[in-house]
């Protein structure tokens, strides 16, 4: 959803970092065009159930605290749940390191240590496998048929 906003020029609405200008200002109408995209947007990717969150909200920035407040709380089944989802949609981007992708999924499960979402050793491992270009397989062969299989950090090093 970020990037759809970014993409249109919502986000900095949103966040606030473009506050609303008052009715008089020249800008005022452009904003109010921005302001109800961005609430469309964010309205349109919401499941049924996230949209319930957001009855009653009129501002899109309100809409947004709403949903980083209720979403990407890792003290609520729905926050963990979406940090799980991320780290399942994680992949290693053209423009990014090797380390920097292992860093980014380190985050992911160090966010869900100790919840009943947990990423363990062998899920770690098995993403890490399943999802690094085709570059990478004959080092992952020789991984996974190590015996014992190494373990996450053993691999990312050997990586």
């Amino acid at each position: 959803m970020t990037l759809v906003l970014e993409a249109m020029d919502g986000y900095d609405i949103v966040t606030g970092e473009v506050p609303e200008p008052p009715p008089i200002d020249i800008d005022y109408h452009e904003w109010k065009i921005q302001a109800a995209k961005a609430k469309t947007t964010i309205h349109l990717s919401c499941s049924p159930a996230i949209q319930f969150l957001l009855k009653g909200l009129r501002s899109p920035g309100a809409m947004w605290t709403t949903l980083l407040a209720r979403l990407e709380n890792t003290a609520t089944h729905v926050g963990r749940t979406n940090i799980q989802c991320k780290f399942r949609a994680c992949r290693l981007q053209k423009d990014q390191t090797l380390r920097e992708y292992f860093t980014q999924l380190r985050d992911y499960r160090h966010q869900l240590i100790g919840s009943p979402q947990d990423i363990s050793d062998d899920e770690m491992c098995t993403h890490i496998y399943n999802n690094l270009p085709e570059q990478y397989s004959t080092m992952i062969k020789l991984l996974e048929n190590q015996i014992p299989l190494p373990t996450v950090e053993e691999s990312m090093d050997a990586l």
